[in-house]
């Protein structure tokens, strides 16, 4: 019986075996030099390097348990500070995996301290998504989001970018401000905060891919867009 790909690698990793070929310093040093706001470049860091997300509960448990629910999450990860601009740190922090690790937390072992977590499940999943499509570059893929853009599937395309803009457009985060010696707790749009600049490439990123689908493939001056050519 072949066991769902999280509890595969929580396996693997307690009998040390690998689940991959191993990265050459060369690859190495390359993918830590990409750019981690480039789609094709993040693409890249995130096949070669698995996955986590810097969420220190998580990390506790693992320490604790010696168990680790199929990433890589570490200490170094919650002290990213320190080290700066390491973009297999950066990368490994929005997939399914992490969004499975998540879930099965918090549905199978119902830890208490991941209870409540559908939106930041949602939210690793949409990402996760988001890149596979703004990465389609093998023709014969049949995946849903990284297959080939294709007129036969307008409908779900359109859908799925305008799902896409409208959740990013959606987001929200939490500011304090001082105001008559108290703080005030309010939230802005995640388009407005200091870390827009992401979520705002993402938007314009989208929009060009629908543009560009548009006027090229719907005309059916192209058969297909393969979309990391684009960035």
């Amino acid at each position: 019986e072949i066991l769902p790909p999280v509890q595969q690698e929580m396996v693997f990793k307690q009998l040390n075996l690998k689940t991959g070929r191993e990265i050459s310093p060369e690859l190495r040093c390359f993918a830590l030099t990409l750019n981690f706001y480039s789609p094709a470049a993040y693409n890249y860091v995130r096949k070669n390097f698995n996955k986590c997300l810097p969420h220190p509960k998580l990390v506790k448990f693992q320490e604790e348990t010696g168990l680790h629910a199929g990433t890589k999450i570490r200490q170094r990860h919650i002290n990213y500070f320190e080290e700066n601009m390491k973009v297999n740190l950066a990368a490994q922090t929005f997939s399914c995996s992490v969004a499975d690790a998540f879930q099965y937390c918090s549905e199978s072992l119902k830890m208490k301290e991941f209870l409540n977590c559908d939106q930041t499940i949602k939210f690793c999943r949409t990402i996760n998504d988001i890149f596979d499509f703004l990465n389609t570059r093998n023709f014969l893929n049949e995946s849903e989001f990284k297959k080939t853009l294709r007129k036969c599937d307008a409908l779900r395309i359109n859908n799925f970018i305008e799902n896409s803009i409208h959740y990013l457009s959606n987001l929200s985060v939490e500011i304090v401000k001082k105001v008559n010696s108290q703080q005030v707790r309010s939230k802005i749009s995640i388009l407005e905060s200091k870390r827009r600049t992401v979520f705002n490439g993402l938007i314009i990123c989208l929009t060009s891919i629908k543009h560009l689908f548009t006027g090229l493939v719907l005309t059916d001056q192209l058969d297909f867009l393969l979309t990391y050519k684009m960035f």
